[in-house]
């Protein structure tokens, strides 16, 4: 990989995690009474906004010009990047209000709905534009699958981990529930992104030597690393599901130890795979 990746890596975990993290909080808003609802998105929603912040910021410091930053916005009819920045700048202006409005202790559903669907088209928007590249590794639906099952993963292991962070007594047995729904999702998300490889694989087999190089490295040179992050995300995915499933452990509280191993192992799985989305993207012809 490329060092000047280095800040698309940072800034495409990032923002996915924030937009992840601020969509299962809404989930639990959504289907819990307003006190629980309150207390357990509490660490969630604070930390959504500065991180799509800090990922917007390594975005523009990543440009050749970070000062012309807001000029990427101005031909939205037919730029992926005029479209993410408005979608990700409307998110943070939405998700300001939504924390505002959280610390006066009230809840906006209809808001929280608006501003979940615009980071989800932030994120939409920042596939496009990998998609719409000269490389075929990214040119695929590879990249929808691989980025929007980053969001999933990320964000109900970061509210699981704020959820217990900021735990201060016995854990609400109707939020243990929503995490255990999204526990059998997350795995859904590792399934569904390991059952397209095959196709992947085939597609760029079949596709022009830049295609066929990137076969060959993740056949190759980067078989291991492949391997090591599916290992960590299915490890994770499983411990967490195990964790919230075993009565003797979520009786009286949240497992915390269980949620920060299972989050770790997921995250460091994720900064893996998007090592590896970066290292092996050959280019076709000159372009991104």
């Amino acid at each position: 990989m490329h060092t000047e990746d280095l800040p698309l890596l940072v800034f495409t975990l990032l923002s996915q995690w924030a937009v992840g993290t601020f969509l299962v909080a809404v989930v639990i808003r959504l289907c819990t009474g307003k006190e629980t609802a309150l207390a357990a998105t509490r660490l969630g929603i604070m930390a959504a906004g500065p991180a799509a912040v800090l990922s917007s910021v390594i975005a523009a410091l990543h440009l050749g010009s970070p000062m012309a930053a807001p000029n990427a916005m101005n031909n939205l009819a037919t730029s992926w990047l005029s479209r993410e920045g408005l979608f990700t700048s409307m998110f943070i202006a939405l998700w300001f209000v939504v924390f505002l409005l959280h610390r006066q202790g009230k809840i906006n559903r209809l808001l929280d709905l608006v501003t979940a669907v615009l980071g989800l088209a932030a994120i939409y928007s920042t596939s496009g534009i990998y998609t719409t590249s000269v490389k075929p590794a990214w040119a695929s639906l590879n990249t929808y699958i691989t980025f929007f099952g980053t969001t999933a993963l990320l964000g109900i292991t970061g509210v699981a981990f704020t959820n217990v962070l900021g735990a201060k007594g016995a854990a609400d047995q109707t939020v243990i529930k929503i995490f255990r729904a999204a526990g059998i999702v997350a795995l859904a998300c590792l399934i569904v992104q390991i059952a397209y490889l095959p196709v992947y694989f085939a597609v760029l087999a079949a596709g022009d030597a830049a295609a066929q190089a990137t076969v060959t490295l993740l056949g190759g040179s980067f078989a291991l690393a492949v391997a090591l992050k599916w290992i960590l995300a299915l490890g994770g995915s499983a411990i967490f599901l195990y964790s919230l499933y075993n009565p003797t452990k979520v009786a009286a509280e949240m497992p915390k130890n269980a949620v920060f191993l299972a989050a770790g192992l997921i995250l460091v799985g994720e900064i893996i795979g998007r090592y590896i989305f970066y290292a092996t993207a050959i280019t076709t012809t000159v372009g991104l």
